[in-house]
């Protein structure tokens, strides 16, 4: 398995264990009210709410290790909650999604499925899986996951989330140096850090992520906050597509159709990496006379995440939980739960979680552990001034 960072602590917030490690990870229907009240807290403190009440219901992982799957009246929110760490792994307010199901299950970022008559149904894009018994890497490296996770937040004395940043890019007193000699900066906002411009993000139209293109619904976004960011001065994206408002075209052909025709030029499908993907920008960069004007970067770990926020720059990141990335040529009605990794746009951080643009619609704000990502992308133009 891949080494993963971790930077977040937990036990220092939250309320006492009530499981050990060793304790079984099968959880009753019925919650315990410790359990139920310690998730009403949590989300009533971080949202600035009230609830009457929360739904709370059984979620089962590849290998059948019990989570829980939390959310408000009406279908509102999506929360993964692990019961052993007591830590939330997603977090998504504002989606509405239909969850009375008897059998759901959580695969990792993004992937949230209802068993119906031996099929795993995705709860949000509907797409099919009609087998996981092929899926052994995931469910290796998903335990080792999650039993690491449960073994950090039993650790006392854990790094206090605020200062976590400088102490990064000051690792071994070498320092973090960007391309870019100007930086963007971030803001604290109540107790969420933001890069300066994340409302372009929250509120921007993009095209629709579909045959598994989420890493291309990302770097679309990416490459969108850029062009705002600067003006547009740069011809960093075509004026076709743009709309009349400066928006990107949602329809026809788009931004994101473009960055998949550099891929397949490439040799690359629908599904791929962010070390795949800078070889797209770079491509795309030099089309565009902007090779020498620009830099991207992938890394294998994240790191360096919380690093791009405070310095004010978004950045793309994916999970490593599946490694069939979808093939050229392959369409909406393969087994696209099958084949892709989840990809991600990262602008935010609080004390426990990134916050990431998830490439859907009510997932522009979403808060995920970090520890469920591994390689990440930045991009950046040099020198430049911007709003």
């Amino acid at each position: 398995m891949k080494k993963r960072f971790f930077f977040i602590a937990s036990s220092s917030i939250l309320l006492p264990i009530a499981f050990s490690i060793s304790a079984s990870a099968k959880i009753n229907q019925e919650f315990s009210n410790e359990i139920r009240e310690f998730i009403k807290h949590e989300i009533e403190k971080e949202e600035n709410l009230n609830l009457d009440n929360i739904i709370l219901k059984k979620l089962k992982t590849v290998s059948d290790k019990e989570l829980i799957l939390v959310q408000k009246e009406n279908n509102k929110g999506l929360y993964i909650f692990d019961p052993i760490s007591k830590v939330f792994l997603e977090k998504t307010p504002l989606v509405e999604v239909d969850t009375n199901f008897d059998e759901l299950y959580y695969f990792g970022p993004f992937q949230y499925y209802k068993k119906i008559n031996n099929e795993f149904i995705h709860l949000i894009t509907y797409q099919k899986i009609k087998n996981i018994n092929n899926f052994q890497y995931l469910k290796k490296e998903f335990d080792n996951l999650l039993n690491e996770i449960r073994e950090h937040s039993l650790i006392e004395n854990n790094v206090n989330r605020e200062n976590i940043g400088l102490r990064y890019y000051n690792d071994n007193g070498s320092g973090r140096r960007l391309k870019n000699t100007y930086k963007f900066d971030s803001s604290k906002i109540k107790n969420e850090t933001l890069i300066n411009g994340f409302e372009i993000l929250q509120k921007a139209k993009f095209p629709r992520n579909i045959y598994g293109t989420c890493t291309y619904t990302a770097a679309t976004l990416m490459l969108y906050w850029w062009h705002v960011k600067t003006w547009g001065k740069f011809n960093l994206i075509d004026k076709k597509f743009l709309n009349e408002k400066n928006e990107l075209i949602t329809t026809s052909y788009t931004l994101q159709d473009e960055l998949l025709k550099n891929g397949k030029s490439l040799g690359y499908g629908n599904g791929l990496w962010p070390h795949q993907l800078t070889k797209i920008f770079y491509k795309y960069l030099k089309d565009r006379n902007l090779f020498y004007k620009s830099y991207a970067k992938w890394e294998p770990e994240t790191k360096w995440l919380d690093f791009y926020i405070d310095y004010g720059m978004p950045v793309l990141a994916s999970d490593s939980f599946f490694l069939n990335p979808i093939k050229e040529g392959e369409t909406e009605d393969k087994d696209q739960g099958e084949k892709g990794l989840h990809s991600v746009l990262i602008y935010g951080y609080n004390n426990k979680h990134l916050i990431a643009h998830y490439g859907w619609l009510n997932h522009e704000k979403t808060y995920i552990l970090p520890e469920l990502l591994m390689e990440n992308m930045h991009f950046e133009i040099k020198n430049i001034k911007h709003r």
